[in-house]
């Protein structure tokens, strides 16, 4: 049986890339430049009521917190520093928040963790750490 060759095909684009595109990578490079401090904050099943309330209170402590897509926050950090780390690549997973700040990151981390939203457990889920249920009485009655 002879081998054949193996072409790996390249992608070539053609087309200019989406103007908006453009624009938010932009954005994201000024904003990366402009700023010392970054957080990336997942944001899975947070309501879009508790961001606007982030927004407001951010701003007025003079950060600066934007919704992008991953990948085009990506782009923007390899674009302005040649290239990304794995360990900066995995943190682009899923939904995040960009949080820009210029004040002491350790103020700005505590003040979030106190005003973190806390809520219920909802079915899919995934718990953020493991849930332990020492072994005893557990005050319910047995359902039969």
């Amino acid at each position: 049986m002879a081998s054949q060759p193996v072409f790996k095909r390249t992608y070539v684009r053609t087309k200019p890339y989406p103007e908006k595109k453009v624009r938010i990578v932009n954005e994201l490079k000024e904003l990366f430049s402009k700023y010392d401090t970054v957080f990336v904050i997942d944001i899975h099943g947070t309501s879009n009521r508790v961001l606007q309330e982030y927004r407001f209170w951010l701003r007025r402590r003079g950060a600066r917190m934007i919704k992008a897509k991953n990948t085009l926050t990506l782009i923007a950090l390899r674009q302005l520093m040649g290239s990304v780390g794995e360990d900066i690549e995995k943190l682009f997973a899923g939904e995040n928040l960009l949080i820009f700040s210029n004040e002491n990151p350790f103020e700005l981390a505590k003040w979030i963790w106190g005003t973190g939203v806390r809520r219920e457990a909802m079915p899919g889920d995934i718990a953020p750490f493991d849930l332990v249920a020492p072994a005893g009485n557990t005050n319910m009655s047995q359902v039969q």
